[in-house]
């Protein structure tokens, strides 16, 4: 019986020291929860601002639909933020290099939208 308590003791003292030595008392923050620079605005349309009628809905759903079918883009530019309202295409995000940027800026257009409001940024 003691020998079992010890054990019990050794075992508590182990767990208590290794949720020190990684933190686990609080939970870690996930890498992805950082806000974009380019959200910190007030002025920055962000996906929330996308329109909820039926025609700026689907101009954002075929023009996302010809991105991610676009096979000379880019993993990095296939995750471009699309957001319509009243017919102007706001496009934002990282791309690999000009071309994404410009054949990206071509989709919206080709697609139907009225302006496009081209912010994609070539990642250096």
């Amino acid at each position: 019986m003691r020998n079992e308590l010890c054990w019990a003791a050794v075992l508590a003292f182990t767990v208590a020291c290794d949720r020190e030595e990684h933190n686990e008392t609080e939970p870690a923050a996930a890498d992805n929860t950082r806000k974009n620079k380019g959200d910190e605005q007030a002025s920055a349309v962000t996906p929330t601002d996308q329109a909820g009628n039926k025609a700026d809905l689907d101009l954002t759903q075929k023009i996302r639909q010809d991105i991610m079918s676009a096979d000379t883009l880019s993993f990095t530019a296939k995750n471009a933020k699309v957001m319509t309202q009243g017919g102007k295409v706001t496009l934002r995000g990282a791309v690999e290099t000009q071309n994404e940027r410009a054949a990206i800026d071509s989709i919206a257009k080709t697609a139907g939208a009225q302006s496009v409001d081209n912010q994609l940024e070539v990642k250096q």
